[in-house]
């Protein structure tokens, strides 16, 4: 039943009960399997016959491109990883595709046929692949790579980096076992106009000083199971299709800065906060033609529920009806000069304008433009003393008088962009009474938020919906980055060098403010047919060596989701896959196809807003670097980056680092054994056939009857006695242990009576006498 239920996904049905036993058995399991990888740790240095020549040649050819870099460095700080500001809804946004050259192989639609076996002797993959090649195309530095520096003399990004690099950054768990140095070369971009910035180049990490036998054997294996795909045909790398959609054509952020739009039913909505209409208030007036087609006179009758997107409301004549909800009425009453004379009164011009027609010059009085309210106030009628206002709910009278509503509103918008209204004024509330109607010669339709706005512009407003740093940084994130002369812009292929082999892309991305550009490759795809035109979507198969394949399928590490995930986010349309290796026989056990939701579903501590904002943190670190070549050096389980300087610096001294020193051999083997834990969710061929759900003991055999040939119950203190058959033994213990007590003092007595007999017998015999 459980086996069924991990199957078919359905966990909904299963009772709590069976989920807490078979948990409580999984943590059993796992424990008895890593008692089971120290008793057998010969299985984890195993390695192919041709891989440690391989790994060898790898090894040295990594060397001598360390040789390459400045050898000896000073400190220059010091950054801590683990006290940085968390930002919530972090994304990497893709900003341009600028440049794609090269080819890439095409696939079948089977990738790898399952029980594959793969090659594992030196020649035949040092053939295809030598290990020099291997190394120079992961150590390949972009810092000096013409393309990358034309291309950020023309877009200027702070940072430019390797796939290589990108992936070790991102590649931060909670305890950052990650050891990595990472070359860094800050270089001043070409002069363009008056300003001149500089691009940071991140090359590729460095070769690791420890490395454990399962990523030896790993280096070896990736290059074996390329040998195995099944290629058709090469195309140009244009012909790959990509999701990515450029920031202004993504979708907006979640719920937490949206706004449900309202209808002009609700007559008791807070408008306080609703500040979406005010795009086009507060700034110099230009007309547009959006703008324009929104004073034509159908949009005066537009259906209430418009977009908030628009310049300017939607705007509703007056009916019959006994209220006008989301209309705000502001009156100027004759015979009240005493109370707005202290505001400075001014004379509203009330020259008729008609639509499309030049709108006079026109003034406003403070006091009836912006008179600030509370969010609940009701519609403002005749002026009353200050501090008195209506409360929310009131009905409102039904306004009389005739007007041009959209000539009026456009009277109230020029005045507002004119008028400058002073804090030192009191603001003067109105009040509506319930039993006289006002008496009303002009009136507007503008919201009572709009008159907040324009006399608190000077302030700051605070966005009580949201926590102060989060609205701020989702709003940049949003935004494009890139120059709008520079989003239309083209490359052309014939300015820049192509590469000998595969592919290569240089893509732009943004992460909150930093601008980025990464250089990634696409060796394999698939054809995806459309109707007119051919494409191909890019192809991920990430090797994952299984040393329990007769338990079940490993766990995804940390290293291997986050590869998944950074394949994703470089290009969108990637189809993953992993193929699963048994990593003593070098054959393909399965071929496992990623699901969309795949993040969800792992069981390793993987969390992608976590790893974005320490690639954040660093990418912010290192563009604000000066001018010069850097090391960014990070140890395993070290919650700090040091950052070094290259220096001229050659007598040993403190915080001096010798690169040379370092790197004067191949790597070490990591201490420990590399062992994994189980999916306890993935199923395997073998647990379907045997009906034995994955990371479980195996089930206990069934009781037979007596005379059969299952096995006889255990006995000692398991066994378990009926009540009256053990007080029945316990009574016939007592008595035999009775009897025998008798039996043992008479035979006593009998002995005793010998012995004096024997003693008289004795004494008569001195004395002569019987």
């Amino acid at each position: 039943m459980y086996l069924n239920m991990l199957v078919r996904k359905n966990y909904l049905k299963a009772s709590k009960c069976l989920m807490e036993q078979v948990k409580n058995e999984v943590t059993e399991f796992m424990k008895y399997l890593q008692d089971v990888s120290r008793a057998c740790t010969d299985g984890y240095t195993y390695m192919p016959p041709g891989s440690s020549r391989y790994t060898e040649e790898y090894f040295a050819a990594c060397l001598e491109h360390v040789k390459s870099y400045p050898q000896v460095y000073s400190i220059q700080e010091i950054t801590s990883l683990t006290s940085i500001k968390f930002v919530g809804e972090l994304s990497l946004n893709f900003e341009k595709q600028l440049l794609a050259m090269g080819k890439i192989d095409m696939l079948d639609k089977k990738v790898i046929a399952e029980n594959t076996q793969l090659a594992v002797d030196y020649e035949t993959v040092s053939n295809v692949v030598p290990p020099a090649k291997k190394a120079a195309s992961v150590h390949t530095a972009i810092s000096n790579d013409s393309n990358a520096e034309k291309l950020s003399a023309t877009y200027e990004p702070q940072v430019c980096l390797s796939k290589e690099a990108f992936l070790q950054l991102l590649n931060n768990s909670s305890e950052f076992t990650e050891a990595w140095e990472l070359p860094v070369w800050v270089k001043m971009n070409p002069m363009n106009g008056s300003s001149q910035s500089k691009t940071a180049y991140i090359d590729p990490p460095l070769l690791k000083m420890e490395m454990s036998w399962r990523e030896r054997s790993l280096l070896f294996h990736q290059e074996s199971v390329k040998l195995a795909f099944k290629k058709t045909v090469s195309r140009p790398v244009f012909f790959l299709t990509s999701e990515e959609l450029p920031v202004e054509m993504q979708p907006p952020p979640e719920d937490k800065i949206s706004r449900s739009l309202a209808t002009f039913d609700d007559a008791g909505m807070d408008f306080g906060t609703d500040l979406t209409d005010l795009e086009s208030f507060g700034e110099s007036y230009k007309p547009s033609k959006k703008v324009k087609e929104q004073n034509e006179p159908k949009t005066a009758s537009t259906n209430p529920t418009a977009s908030p997107s628009q310049h300017i409301p939607s705007l509703k004549k007056p009916t019959d009806a006994p209220t006008e909800p989301l209309e705000l009425t502001v009156t100027k009453v004759q015979g009240e000069t005493d109370t707005l004379a202290d505001e400075g009164d001014v004379a509203l011009n009330k020259t008729a304008v008609s639509e499309k027609e030049s709108r006079p010059q026109t003034q406003v009085t403070v006091a009836e433009v912006s008179s600030p309210q509370t969010p609940d106030s009701a519609t403002p009628g005749p002026t009353n003393p200050p501090g008195k206002g209506t409360k929310k709910g009131i009905k409102r009278p039904r306004i009389s008088g005739e007007c041009d509503q959209l000539g009026q509103i456009l009277k109230m918008q020029d005045a507002m962009l004119k008028s400058t209204p002073s804090k030192s004024q009191e603001p003067v509330k109105a009040h509506v009474p319930e039993d006289k109607p006002p008496e009303a010669k002009t009136h507007s339709l503008v919201k009572q938020c709009v008159t907040s706005y324009l006399e608190s512009r000077e302030g700051q407003e605070e966005d009580t919906t949201l926590p102060a740093d989060v609205p701020v940084l989702v709003a940049t994130q949003r935004k494009r980055l890139l120059k709008e002369d520079l989003q239309v812009s083209a490359e052309d292929e014939m300015d820049y060098d192509p590469p000998a082999d595969g592919s290569i892309l240089y893509k732009l991305y943004s992460l909150l403010d930093v601008l980025l550009m990464v250089r990634s490759s696409v060796d394999i795809g698939q054809p995806r047919h459309d109707k007119d035109t051919f494409r191909a979507v890019p192809v991920h198969v990430l090797p994952k060596l299984e040393y329990q394949l007769c338990y079940g399928a490993e766990i995804l590490t940390h290293t291997e989701a986050c590869q998944l995930w950074a394949e994703k986010l470089l290009h969108s349309s990637t189809v993953s896959f992993i193929s699963r290796i048994n990593a003593h026989t070098s054959e393909v056990a399965q071929m496992q196809m990623l699901p969309d939701d795949w993040i969800q579903n792992i069981t390793c501590d993987f969390k992608p807003i976590r790893c974005l904002n320490t690639f954040y943190h660093l990418l912010k670190k290192v563009s604000s670097l000066q001018e010069g070549r850097y090391l960014l050096v990070h140890k395993p389980r070290e919650g700090f980056v040091t950052i070094f300087k290259a220096s001229d610096e050659t007598k040993a001294a403190r915080g001096v680092y010798h690169l040379q020193h370092a790197h004067c051999g191949p790597p070490d083997v990591s201490p420990g054994i590399p062992w994994v834990p189980l999916d306890p969710s993935y199923v395997l061929p073998f647990h379907q056939k045997h009906g034995r759900p994955p990371c479980t003991f195996p089930p206990r055999p069934p009781h037979q009857a007596k005379g059969g040939t299952g096995p006889k119950p255990l006995q000692g203190k398991s066994t378990v006695r009926p009540p009256q058959a053990a007080n029945q033994n316990q009574s016939t213990k007592k008595r035999k242990k009775g009897k025998n007590k008798r039996a043992w003092s008479d035979n006593m007595k009998v002995k005793m009576m010998k012995d004096q007999q024997k003693t008289q017998t004795s004494e008569g015999g001195k004395d002569g006498k019987p």
